[in-house]
């Protein structure tokens, strides 16, 4: 009689729903290339390729704790190779083939160890949804996934590994070590599950036992092989002890909520690597996995059916799970386990399938939402882009490049791998996605950020003199979602502050430079290249954006400054013949570019025709905080003060007001630094009609 798991309707659906779950992910990492760290890692496999895998010193910082870490040297200098020989379209499709393999290893092992194909579908959507984030991104990390997954196939889903298969699992090692700081992940793998035969043996029935002995016997043959395998790498056994160092000369590891913050299951999900449905899923797998777990401890004929290798394996990878987010995706050895058991129950069909399709509309509608449902996720001319230009402020990189100037830069920690990767050796950034720098560096960014100083008495110029940075590219629009420390715009921080000239401005990001004699030379470099473009440059004032509209308007579009027909928008505007959006539109513009006499010129008026405008109350209330008029500011923001409940942000800009007058300069200007006035809604708003950065060939 035909198992009912795999009857035709329940395969179909379960096939259906992995089919969306990995069609979405497939689609999602067909994007550009979007990665951030896989810009450090092109710059550092040039680096390898051209210098061996022992650098003397980092060449994209110039702070460094020392010379770059050489764990990935190898997937370091195959991406750098790829990109360099052919491009940037090829690494996204690697990219794809990679992560279609991953699913396929995947679906190949639940399908082993269920016996069943619906079953094997269900299980990969749920590890698609777990692994998304990881998945997603273009690291050597996609070779540590990809080598567990053929470690447990090769070793542990076996009754007896063969020592074929042993020395094929070290030379993978040996490369493993090479690629990614991850390999001790197969060490691990091979331990939990020679220690789970070896702890079980008391408890299993003894006709088992010597099969057990023998081949826990075999896996700690393998365990060591493949140790000394490697060994076989740069770094020889500190190799091993990445993790654990971390935090001694460099920040720790738990300080990058995107990667190592804990999967707390009994707190909502607040991170975006952890979607609330990987959230649900970890907990399904806690429970489950305990449930086998207890009852492999409580009945006789669960010690004698289930391997205790395998349950190892699953509560150490479980453990492992909830202490880092990046470490989701070893849920598929729990939903190993668990497949196994299923293979048991084949009366479950429609349960089955039932799960499978609600995985996949939760994935579709919760499983990494920034990514999946991105809205130009469907447009053929997106996918023709080789990588996400706008996302890495790259106008303001190719102005750095382009116009020659040497120095040390601030720029956010997202894209400093992407700074690096264009611009150094001339141009070094404080800090990477690497982290190759000291906790003091780390604090120092973070201080930045939110525009003060770090050490007692030290204003935030003070800092920027004491750190040695020449250049500074702030970043975003002043939007409500951009409120922590490390995510609030920086685009104005430099604003008015004496020693130090704006050297380019557009909607989205701004650079300064440090007008000191060191930067003698970059002032030079810079005027030579505004004057070959055509763009008014002052040497005492720097770039500025009235000048260039007025003077070089089709410059400022290219250049992402204004959006297509702005001119056209503002002289009609101050000829008074606009409606109300489009000059709300540009008041909006003309505030975030700093023109905020301006900006505040139109929102008068338009309060005069509609006192109850809140959205332009916010905007005129910031600009005259920006510009220091705070008594001003806090007449203005009195009906903001009075909104009702639920409006965080009038609350906010209305509280800023009152309090900035008590505040001494300084502090003052931290407090306006952090404010916001745009919603997510109107800051994407502002974007429309923006000139996208041109894309460039590889370095």
């Amino acid at each position: 009689m035909r198992s009912a798991a795999n009857l035709p309707s329940a395969s179909a659906l379960a096939h259906a729903a992995l089919a969306l779950c990995a069609g979405l992910l497939l689609l999602t990492v067909a994007q550009p290339l979007r990665t951030d760290d896989l810009w450090w890692h092109l710059a550092l496999g040039r680096a390898f390729a051209l210098h061996g895998p022992w650098l003397a010193e980092d060449p994209l910082l110039f702070a460094p704790a020392g010379p770059p870490t050489s764990a990935s040297w190898l997937a370091d200098v195959a991406l750098a190779g790829i990109a360099h020989a052919a491009g940037f379209q090829p690494l996204r499709a690697l990219h794809v083939a990679s992560v279609a393999a991953i699913l396929a290893l995947a679906w190949s092992e639940l399908r082993r160890a269920s016996g069943s194909r619906a079953i094997a579908s269900l299980g990969t959507a749920a590890f698609a949804a777990l692994a998304a984030y990881r998945l997603l991104q273009l690291r050597p990390e996609l070779f540590t996934i990809a080598a567990t997954l053929l470690c447990y196939r090769w070793l542990i889903a076996a009754e007896r590994a063969s020592w074929r298969r042993v020395a094929g699992f070290a030379v993978l090692c040996a490369l493993w070590s090479n690629a990614h700081a991850g390999f001790p992940l197969g060490l691990f793998a091979l331990g939990a599950a020679a220690a789970g035969l070896a702890l079980a043996g008391p408890l299993r029935p003894p006709e088992q036992r010597s099969a057990d002995r023998a081949r826990a016997r075999r896996l700690a043959a393998a365990f060591g092989i493949a140790g000394l395998a490697t060994l076989v790498n740069p770094n020889g056994i500190r190799a091993h002890l990445v993790y654990f160092t971390a935090g001694v000369s460099t920040p720790s590891l738990e300080r990058i909520a995107d990667d190592w913050s804990p999967v707390r299951l009994f707190a909502l999900p607040a991170t975006s690597q952890t979607s609330p449905l990987a959230w649900a899923l970890a907990w399904l797998l806690a429970i489950g996995t305990g449930w086998v777990a207890a009852r492999w401890v409580l009945r006789p004929d669960a010690r004698r059916d289930l391997d205790p290798a395998k349950l190892a394996l699953s509560l150490g990878s479980l453990a492992a799970m909830l202490s880092a987010v990046r470490f989701l995706w070893l849920g598929i050895f729990p939903l190993l386990l668990l497949a196994g058991i299923a293979a048991a129950r084949p009366r479950h069909a429609r349960r089955i399938a039932a799960a499978a399709c609600a995985i996949a509309a939760a994935f579709a509608k919760l499983g990494e939402p920034r990514l999946v449902t991105r809205e130009a996720v469907f447009d053929a001319a997106y996918y023709r882009r080789p990588f996400a230009a706008t996302k890495q402020y790259a106008h303001a990189v190719w102005l750095l490049a382009d116009s020659g100037v040497r120095g040390n830069l601030y720029d956010d920690y997202t894209i400093g791998g992407f700074a690096g990767y264009w611009l150094a050796p001339d141009v070094r950034s404080l800090v990477n996605g690497t982290l190759n720098v000291s906790s003091e560096s780390l604090d120092a960014l973070a201080a930045i950020a939110q525009r003060r100083g770090l050490q007692p008495g030290e204003d935030f110029a003070a800092l920027l003199d004491r750190l040695g940075i020449d250049l500074f590219l702030g970043i975003r629009v002043p939007e409500t979602r951009r409120t922590a420390a490390i995510g609030i715009a920086t685009a104005a921080h430099l604003e008015d502050t004496p020693g130090w000239i704006p050297i380019f401005r557009n909607l989205n990001s701004a650079i300064y430079l440090r007008a000191n004699d060191r930067n003698a030379d970059n002032l030079d470099r810079l005027s030579r290249y505004y004057a070959g473009q055509g763009v008014p440059f002052d040497r005492q004032r720097g770039f500025e954006v009235d000048a260039v509209i007025r003077n070089a308007p089709d410059w400022a579009v290219r250049h992402g400054t204004i959006p297509r027909r702005f001119v056209h928008m503002a002289q009609v505007a101050a000829a008074g013949r606009a409606t109300a959006a489009a000059r709300n539109r540009v008041a909006a513009i003309s505030a975030v570019l700093g023109r905020y006499e301006r900006a505040i010129e139109i929102d008068r008026a338009l309060l005069r025709a509609e006192p109850d405008a809140v959205p332009v109350r916010r905007r005129l209330v910031w600009s005259l905080l920006r510009l220091g008029r705070f008594e001003e500011a806090s007449e203005q923001a009195a009906p903001l003060a009075d909104r009702p409940t639920g409006d965080e942000l009038s609350a906010w800009i209305a509280a800023t007001a009152r309090e900035v007058r008590t505040l001494d300069p300084g502090s003052a200007r931290t407090a306006i630094a952090a404010l916001a006035f745009l919603t997510p809604a109107e800051a994407a708003a502002l974007q429309e009609g923006l000139e996208p950065p041109a894309t460039r060939p590889p370095r």
